[in-house]
C-alpha cells in the first residue's frame, strides 16, 4: 500500500504526494546557463522558436547575420529546457530536439540544464500540468495576456513534487511509449489518407478493370479519358439541389436545432452546438425544403467550402443557406457523389467559382454546374465499397489514436501527481 504525506502549495493549500517524493524549489534542481556566441554578419544562423500549448520547438527561420537586428544570440544543446519569457503562460516551453542542437536562441528565451536530481524529460512532461501553468502564470506580470513578462526569479522559488530519479525515468519511459504509439498511429492515418486520395483519383476517372476509354472535356479546357460506358454529368442533371434558409429565425432556449457550416463535424451534424429555434419556425423551414432527409448529401458552400457527407442521422434538424442539400436521382449513388466531392475535380471547380470577400462562398447557381464522371450504378456501388473500406480503416485508426490520447492524459494526471506509483 502506498504511503503519502501532506505538503502545501503557493496558496497554502494541502497537496498529497508519495512519502518518498521530494517537494523542491525549481532553483534547487535547475541551472540557468547562457552560451553567447561570437556574432558574424556573414554567417548563417538557424533560429529557434518555442511553440505555444506545449507543442515543442521548431526552426523559425534561417537568416544571414546581417539580416538579424538583435546581434546577441546564444547556443543551445540537445535536451536543454527552454522557456519563452513572453509566452510561457501559453505553454511556450520545451526540450531542444536533436535536429535543433546547432540552432540559436535570442534573449527572449531562458535556457536551463539540470542537476542530477531532475530529469529534464520529466520536467518537460510536468510542464503540461495545471500546477506548472499556475506557477508560471503567478510569476508573470503585465496587463496584456499576450505580452506578460515572466519573472524567472519568482518562479524559481516555487515548489513542485519530485519523485526519485529512477521513478522519473520510468514515468518518462511509460508516457513516451504512449506518445510514440500515438505518433505511429497518426503516420498510419496519413498514409491511409494518401492511399484514399490516390484511389479516388484513379477510381473516379478510370473505374474498375476497363480497357476502352474515350476523351471528354474537362476543367480549364483540358481533356481527360474515362471509360466508354461512362458519361459526364452535372449536379443539376443528376440531383435536386437546394440550400438551407436564407434568414435566421430568433433563438429560443429550447426547441429544434438550426445548423450552419460550423455545426458540421466529420460525417454528422453536431446538434448540441446548434442554436435552437421554435417549433413554428422549424416547421416553416422544413416546409421550405430546409430539412435534410436520410441519404441526402450535404455540402458546405459558405465559409469552409467543400466539406461534404451523406446525411444518415435520424434527427429533426433544419439548415441555414451555408449548407447545400443534394438529393441524388436514381442513377446516382449518394456516397459516390460524396466521394466525387473529395476528388481533384472539386478542387478545380472551387478554384474557378469561389467568390466573396470577407466570407468565401459558392452560390447555388454555380454549384449546379459542377460536373464529374458518372459510371453505371452497379460500378458506382463497387467503387463506393472500395472507398468505404478505406474510410473504415481510417476511422478505426482515428478512434485508436483518440483512445491513446485519453490514456496519455490519464497517465500524466496519475503518474505526475503520485496518484499511481510506478515500479522501478
Amino acid at each position: 500500500m502506498n504511503e503519502y504525506k501532506i505538503v502545501y502549495n503557493f496558496f497554502k493549500r494541502p497537496i498529497k504526494i508519495p512519502k518518498n517524493w521530494e517537494y523542491v524549489m525549481y532553483s534547487d534542481v535547475l541551472i540557468e546557463e547562457e552560451k553567447p556566441i561570437i556574432f558574424d554578419d556573414n554567417e548563417k544562423y538557424d533560429l529557434i522558436t518555442v511553440q505555444r500549448r506545449n507543442n515543442g520547438l521548431i526552426l523559425r527561420e534561417t537568416l544571414e547575420g546581417y539580416q538579424i537586428k538583435v546581434k546577441k544570440l546564444f547556443d543551445v544543446d540537445e535536451g536543454d529546457f527552454l522557456i519563452a519569457r513572453m509566452q510561457i503562460i501559453h505553454g511556450a516551453c520545451g526540450l531542444v530536439p536533436k535536429n535543433l542542437a546547432d540552432a540559436k536562441i535570442t534573449a527572449s528565451y531562458i535556457r536551463f540544464t539540470s542537476k542530477s536530481l531532475l530529469s529534464l524529460e520529466y520536467l518537460n512532461l510536468f510542464s503540461h500540468t495545471p500546477l506548472f501553468y499556475q506557477q508560471t502564470f503567478i510569476s508573470s506580470v503585465g496587463s496584456n495576456l499576450e505580452k506578460m513578462n515572466f519573472n524567472k526569479k519568482h518562479w524559481l522559488k516555487h515548489l513542485f513534487p519530485l519523485p526519485p530519479r529512477e521513478e522519473q525515468d520510468k514515468i518518462v519511459e511509460i508516457i513516451n511509449n504512449v506518445t510514440k504509439l500515438t505518433q505511429d498511429t497518426e503516420k498510419i492515418i496519413q498514409q491511409t489518407k494518401r492511399l484514399k486520395k490516390g484511389l479516388i483519383q484513379k477510381l473516379l476517372t478510370k473505374g474498375i478493370e476497363h480497357t476502352k476509354f474515350k476523351k471528354v472535356k474537362w476543367y480549364y479546357e483540358k481533356e481527360i479519358e474515362i471509360p466508354t460506358e461512362w458519361r459526364i454529368t452535372t449536379l443539376k442533371e443528376s440531383s435536386c439541389i437546394t440550400d438551407g434558409s436564407h434568414f435566421s429565425p430568433p433563438k429560443t432556449d429550447n426547441g429544434f436545432p438550426l445548423a450552419t457550416v460550423e455545426n458540421l463535424k466529420d460525417s454528422e451534424i453536431d446538434t448540441e452546438s446548434c442554436y435552437k429555434i421554435s417549433k413554428e419556425d422549424f416547421e416553416e423551414l422544413a416546409k421550405n425544403n430546409c430539412k435534410p432527409e436520410i441519404n441526402n448529401v450535404l455540402f458546405s458552400k459558405d465559409g469552409t467550402v467543400g466539406k461534404s457527407f451523406v446525411f444518415t442521422q435520424n434527427i429533426d434538424v433544419v439548415l441555414l443557406s451555408s449548407i447545400a442539400i443534394l438529393k441524388p436521382f436514381d442513377d446516382l449513388n449518394s456516397y459516390f457523389l460524396h466521394y466525387s466531392f473529395q476528388s481533384e475535380a472539386i478542387n478545380k471547380f472551387i478554384a474557378k467559382y469561389l467568390g466573396g470577400t470577407a466570407i468565401k462562398r459558392i452560390i447555388l447557381k454555380n454549384l449546379e454546374k459542377f460536373f464529374f464522371p458518372l459510371p453505371p450504378l452497379p460500378e458506382q456501388q463497387k467503387i463506393v465499397s472500395i472507398l468505404s473500406n478505406v474510410d473504415s480503416k481510417i476511422q478505426y485508426q482515428e478512434k485508436y489514436k483518440e483512445k491513446l490520447q485519453r490514456l496519455k492524459k490519464s497517465l500524466m494526471q496519475k503518474l505526475l501527481t503520485g496518484e499511481v506509483m510506478v515500479k522501478v
